[in-house]
């Protein structure tokens, strides 16, 4: 049966709503009237501003953002303000991110979320790690991955989104057919792959700068057209065609073009898994660590050994050291180090509601094959030679009241597998020690070593902490960062106090925070 094209409305620029509800269209003029009948649901068109799904539709609190990526925060910021779940605007900043800073997010990785519903009163893992091949890899190809991150969005979409899946995408294919200056995030990515992209034709056409053999620098603008026409068919035939239809043979031929090995049943059988969440407990709140991933478990496992044997201590030296002995222990028992860089980023929203959702997402290694599968013009992961390791890279955590139905934090840690370690730091520091988010996030790090008594410390900590972190014993390794974590913590919740809620991004990076203004 033929599928049925209705033409899409057009409207001039002061018309046309930016997001859309799930369902049947309202021609613009009759909008407001439909809106006013049922003010009691939606509150008008007067005080509220603009219908639901145009942005400005909240005027009062609409909650708070961060990504390791700028752009990708503002594009959930405007869902936010359309009258989006945290959930929805989740969606549209991977896919915002998978444009801006494809080293860590690109459509061809995977990743994990953590959510929390205020409806359901329900906190779940959402798991959408990239797949190997089922087969065996002939002799001379090398292994791809099956990429989660698509379906794992539209999983988190239909079951939480309140907003159009179109409107969702829409952002990120703007950004990728007209282009948008290369941020602070990317350029540096760029930079520290340098060597590996210029060896990679794929990768050095895409990331090419202004000069003769120069690689994307900032804000020197970044365009990727045939990426933009991946996305379209994303947001009009949907996530399925990636995995069955004709996204998948383009993608599987071109993955075999550059030679790789997948197969079209590998990307049919991908798959997002649902899960509860590792557990831990702070005051009244529950805290909930992803459930499936070994960042998870290694995190989750922390918490609980700093919180035992009196708790978190009040001097500097004290915590870090409580950090580090909880840290071994963990890593040990889930077979990973801790200072390991893998190509990881994240981010983390809550809506005015109380839901929250924080999402980690990689491609293995910083811009995972350097390979692009054809003319998806899609990046190509491949296995991590560590998986336990670049799993620990992935960190997102969610902190909720279940007797007062709401999330009160949400905080995700990525860029290597010291990120267990960043996120346990921060968020204790921020709930337990009562810091201030930008304080909290700053505060040195330091994380166990390869060996019995090493130490691995932020080189910025100073000689002075060094050796009283050396003291014990312990050999000190300064490295120059460990972990990058954005964070937003209501202390007293949404529903009582919003203008107590903080977001904030990690000095580490160059992402950005936004928090809804008074």
């Amino acid at each position: 049966m033929p599928i049925e094209r209705r033409k899409t409305p057009r409207f001039t620029n002061a018309e046309a709503p930016l997001i859309r509800l799930k369902g049947r269209k309202v021609p613009w003029p009759r909008q407001c009237a439909a809106l006013a009948a049922v003010a009691a649901v939606l509150a008008g068109c007067g005080d509220q501003g603009p219908p639901v799904g145009t942005i400005g539709h909240l005027t009062a609190y609409f909650g708070g953002a961060s990504a390791d990526e700028p752009r990708a925060t503002v594009v959930g910021r405007d869902v936010l303000s359309a009258g989006g779940t945290a959930m929805d605007a989740a969606v549209a900043m991977y896919f915002a991110m998978s444009v801006t800073l494809p080293s860590a997010a690109g459509l061809g990785g995977g990743g994990v979320c953590v959510v929390y519903s205020k409806r359901d009163n329900k906190a779940e893992t959402l798991e959408f790690l990239a797949k190997a091949p089922a087969q065996a890899v002939p002799e001379g190809r090398w292994a791809a991955l099956a990429p989660g991150n698509v379906r794992g969005m539209f999983a988190l979409h239909a079951r939480y989104g309140r907003l159009r899946w179109e409107e969702l995408v829409l952002p990120a294919e703007r950004l990728a057919r007209f282009g948008s200056p290369a941020s602070r995030a990317l350029a540096g990515a760029v930079s520290r792959a340098a060597s590996r992209l210029r060896a990679a034709p794929d990768a050095k056409r895409v990331f090419a700068g202004a000069g003769e053999d120069a690689l994307l620098a900032e804000g020197e603008t970044f365009r990727r057209v045939a990426l933009a026409a991946t996305l379209a068919r994303i947001r009009s035939v949907g996530p399925g065609d990636l995995y069955s239809g004709t996204l998948a043979r383009r993608f599987v031929d071109g993955v075999r073009d550059t030679g790789g090995w997948l197969t079209a049943e590998d990307m049919r059988n991908v798959r997002p898994t649902w899960r509860g969440t590792v557990e831990r407990s702070f005051d009244v709140h529950k805290v909930h660590f992803p459930d499936g991933v070994s960042g998870g478990r290694i995190a989750a496992a922390i918490w609980r050994g700093v919180q035992a044997d009196g708790g978190f201590p009040e001097e500097e030296a004290g915590r870090l050291h409580r950090l580090v002995d909880a840290a071994r222990t963990a890593y040990r028992a889930a077979g990973a180090r801790p200072d390991i860089e893998y190509g990881s980023a994240g981010y983390v929203v809550m809506d005015r509601s109380g839901n929250a959702a924080s999402c980690a997402f990689t491609m293995n290694e910083s811009f995972g094959s350097g390979h692009t599968a054809g003319e998806t013009d899609v990046l190509i992961a491949r296995p991590a030679a560590d998986t336990a390791s670049a799993e620990a890279a992935l960190v997102p955590v969610v902190m909720a009241n279940h007797n007062r139905p709401q999330a009160f934090a949400a905080a995700t840690a990525a860029g290597d597998s010291a990120a267990p370690v960043a996120a346990v730091s921060a968020l204790i520091r921020a709930t337990q020690a009562k810091a201030p988010l930008t304080e909290a996030l700053a505060a040195f790090r330091a994380a166990p070593g390869e060996g019995p008594r090493a130490v691995l410390l932020e080189r910025a900590a100073g000689t002075t902490l060094a050796g009283v972190m050396a003291a014990p014993g312990a050999q000190v390794f300064p490295v120059t960062a460990l972990g990058r974590v954005n964070l937003m913590y209501c202390p007293d919740g949404v529903d009582r106090s919003p203008e107590l809620c903080d977001v904030r991004t990690d000095p580490r990076g160059h992402g950005y925070a936004v928090n809804a203004e008074f």
